[in-house]
């Protein structure tokens, strides 16, 4: 009898053993289950952050462009708003005149009042110089200034947004013919 009792407390002792085992690993299950859905939800918004941000580049790209192929018509690059800043040309600005006026791309709020609104974002052409030589542009001992070799240099800034605190700025330098 005392045999039949050992056997039938350790079966009993052994199922209870089962049932703890079985619940840690439903709880292991449940939890790398959880950690999946958490890891696969960062992941959704990560790749949703990147389409936005490369949708913003596009966009200051394109704004970007427009900006050079306004500048590539010889007239717009002569503008006089380029020598004396004029607030109905808000979009030009004379050589430093941005940093006379406390402007600086990178912080400040694109609006009407400063910038152009083209078909995609923003942009602002500032004048850097005119008549600028390029470099190597010297004449050796006898030969003759055939064509005329200046360029007038222009600082073109760019800023398009796309959804979710996504915006992006592009500068670039674009010369033109300064003859």
């Amino acid at each position: 009898m005392k045999r039949f009792l050992s056997k039938r407390s350790s079966a009993h002792a052994q199922r209870g053993i089962s049932l703890l085992v079985v619940t840690v690993m439903i709880l292991a299950i449940i939890l790398i289950t959880l950690t999946a859905f958490h890891v696969s939800k960062t992941q959704y918004k990560l790749v949703g952050n990147i389409q936005a941000s490369e949708l913003a580049f596009a966009r200051a790209e394109s704004a970007s462009a427009a900006a050079r192929g306004w500048l590539s018509i010889k007239a717009n690059a002569r503008s006089i708003a380029f020598d004396v800043y004029d607030p109905t040309s808000a979009h030009l600005y004379p050589k430093g005149e941005l940093a006379a006026l406390d402007l600086a791309p990178a912080t400040m709020t694109w609006s009407n009042s400063n910038s152009l609104d083209s078909a995609e974002g923003r942009y602002l052409i500032e004048l850097l110089g005119r008549g600028i030589r390029g470099p190597g542009d010297s004449l050796a001992l006898g030969q003759n200034a055939a064509s005329c070799k200046l360029v007038d240099l222009f600082r073109v800034v760019a800023k398009a947004d796309a959804g979710q605190d996504a915006s992006r700025i592009i500068e670039t330098v674009e010369a033109t013919d300064g003859c």
